[in-house]
């Protein structure tokens, strides 16, 4: 079967017998994106898993109109989300010895509070940042413009940068 038809048959049907087809067709190529990024050994395996994650998005997600075949729009799927999780990586890991010091208590991770000078740059804070909103619902929820959220973001990341 082509991907075309295993995408039909996972988006149509839910058959998962499709889905896991595609991840056994996809499994090599999942590995030589993961060894380009030179990721030490502990972490290889979660990328993995992030990369099975990011193909059923794209399964989900992917429309045959956009003239685009599915194997390139599933890499920039992935190529996205890998490069932005090894962005981030240093921040994600836990010290191990918070992690073996209590093993039966869950790990709570607390989250920075950020508070700004602007009450704009503040809620902006709170739904881009923290919630995840996209700008359009954010320029939607507060009647501006996409360029002004924008601009708004990066003054935030501006003002976050310059606390480090």
């Amino acid at each position: 079967m082509n991907d075309y038809e295993l995408i039909y048959l996972f988006q149509t049907y839910q058959d998962e017998q499709a889905f896991e087809f595609l991840v056994l067709k996809y499994h090599r190529f999942i590995w030589k994106i993961i060894h380009t990024l030179h990721l030490e050994s502990k972490e290889v395996e979660d990328f993995y898993q992030e990369s099975i994650l990011m193909l059923h998005k794209a399964a989900v997600t992917f429309r045959e109109r956009h003239q685009k075949s599915f194997t390139r729009y599933y890499e920039l799927i992935l190529r996205r989300q890998l490069y932005y999780l090894k962005k981030k990586l240093p921040k994600l890991l836990l010290s191990e010895e918070s992690f073996f010091k209590d093993l039966q208590a869950p790990t709570i991770i607390e989250e920075e509070v950020v508070v700004l000078n602007h009450p704009k740059e503040q809620k902006i804070y709170d739904l881009y940042f923290s919630k995840g909103q996209s700008v359009k619902a954010i320029a939607t929820a507060e009647n501006l413009t996409a360029k002004q959220v924008y601009n708004l973001i990066y003054r935030v990341r501006q003002q976050l940068k310059s606390r480090r």
